[in-house]
């Protein structure tokens, strides 16, 4: 376990940090891995990176380095969306039920060079309601490679342990 250890993948002067440099060399030596995924974001960020465009931009440039070692893995970085500007917005109306979320690239936290550097981004997002009830949205909001979606909503199966259930 990392936890509580110092995870900066870039330096504060943008330089790349030892932890990456470790990183990128135990992926050299394991192609069978395809997949790493960063979670948070900001726990490997550098200073700035989340409100410095160019500061993003060079993160992403760093990351997209791992994406070239001999197993080509995928690099899935997870981040926070912008925090609502106040509480009583986090609780919606029982009327809202029936009403898809509006999620956009800009409901995603930090400078707009991080969602831009990226390849697609995916927003995953809960609403309660004032009935306590929950539903939880997911939409693709950026692709390089084909159109955005339309959000996907789902109910949260609160008698199987908060599984997911896609509403049709």
């Amino acid at each position: 376990s990392r936890l509580s250890k110092h995870e900066r993948l870039i330096t504060d002067d943008g330089k790349t940090a030892e932890l990456f440099t470790q990183l990128e060399f135990f992926l050299s030596k394991h192609p069978e891995i395809k997949l790493v995924i960063l979670d948070p974001a900001s726990k490997y960020m550098g200073k700035d990176v989340e409100t410095d465009n160019a500061k993003a931009q060079d993160w992403i440039n760093l990351l997209s380095r791992l994406t070239l070692t001999p197993g080509r893995p995928s690099i899935l970085v997870v981040h926070h969306l912008r925090k609502e500007g106040s509480k009583s917005k986090s609780i919606f109306k029982v009327d809202e039920k029936d009403e898809l979320p509006n999620l956009t690239m800009d409901d995603i936290r930090g400078a707009s060079g991080i969602v831009n550097g990226f390849r697609w981004a995916l927003i995953l997002a809960r609403r309660r309601y004032e009935d306590r009830s929950e539903k939880v949205f997911l939409q693709v909001t950026k692709s390089n490679y084909s159109k955005s979606s339309g959000a996907l909503e789902f109910e949260v199966d609160e008698h199987h342990s908060g599984i997911l259930k896609f509403k049709k």
